[in-house]
């Protein structure tokens, strides 16, 4: 089965989202630095520049910057004026000339921009009535872009842009809350990215079994032998690498871990 990647080149075995993804090759901040060098080579007359050119400029394989390409003219970063050319958008000039200079601000800008887009209206509806699982949202975003399981990676990249747009935001227990960049929509009865997703576009959370765990002494103290110091941090970057059924159980496994402890101080 023959479809197109992100970035519009064929590829084979894989079913092609409707809307476009940033790709899965580039590290979302090297996509930043690229659209920042593209508005440095446009400078304020907003000059065409090759890929060659801008791929150079931000330190980069001409290759990864030609995979960055369609999401940032997809978002009005860029646009194509030919082919392998390009330049800057009015709003591109504006957040390359600050990514550097300050990176806050940057943030902000970038957040009204991204604000119009299709991810931001679907971030909006999942997130009117709060906080949800970080496997909610990335199953909304799968959704409404049409994206198959495969391209898992470039939905948990797409979340990360929304994080730098200051869009959306995650908490340390796998939550995904409203950036405050993001509009929400007013809460209303839900919505299609509310209600209960079709089985090929959902992260699944198989089952979890609860283990046997042999009984603790009487005493007051909590038996050593079964103390166990969780700490798990994991990238966007690492996060991508797990399967979709591998995120759900890693999510599952952070939910159990939190509600152990809540039970825990309660007793207390």
């Amino acid at each position: 089965m023959t479809a197109q990647d992100t970035e519009g080149k064929p590829t084979v075995g894989h079913r092609a989202p409707r809307r476009a993804l940033p790709t899965r090759r580039v590290l979302v901040r090297t996509q930043l630095r690229l659209a920042a060098a593209g508005a440095e080579l446009s400078g304020a007359r907003l000059t065409a520049f090759h890929i060659n050119a801008v791929a150079d400029k931000a330190g980069m394989a001409e290759r990864q910057a030609s995979l960055t390409t369609r999401f940032l003219v997809e978002n009005n970063l860029w646009k194509k004026t030919g082919r392998d050319i390009y330049c800057v958008t009015e709003e591109g000039r504006r957040f390359g000339a600050l990514w550097e200079a300050d990176e806050s601000k940057a943030r902000t800008l970038l957040g009204e921009l991204l604000g119009r887009s299709w991810f931001a209206e679907v971030a909006g509806r999942v997130l009117a009535h709060g906080p949800v699982p970080i496997e909610r949202m990335l199953g909304a975003f799968q959704k409404a872009a049409g994206a198959a399981d495969s391209s898992m990676s470039m939905v948990m990249h797409l979340l990360e842009w929304t994080t730098v747009a200051r869009l959306t935001d995650q908490t340390e227990d796998g939550m995904v809350t409203a950036g405050p960049a993001l509009v929400c929509a007013e809460p209303t009865a839900p919505g299609p990215e509310d209600e209960a997703m079709p089985d090929e576009s959902v992260i699944k959370v198989p089952p979890q079994k609860e283990p046997d765990v042999p009984a603790a002494p009487n005493s007051a103290q909590p038996d050593a032998r079964f103390a166990l110091d969780v700490d798990v941090r994991l990238t966007m970057e690492e996060m991508s690498c797990l399967a979709p059924e591998e995120l759900g159980q890693f999510m599952a496994f952070l939910n159990a871990v939190r509600r152990a402890r809540q039970e825990v101080s309660a007793a207390r």
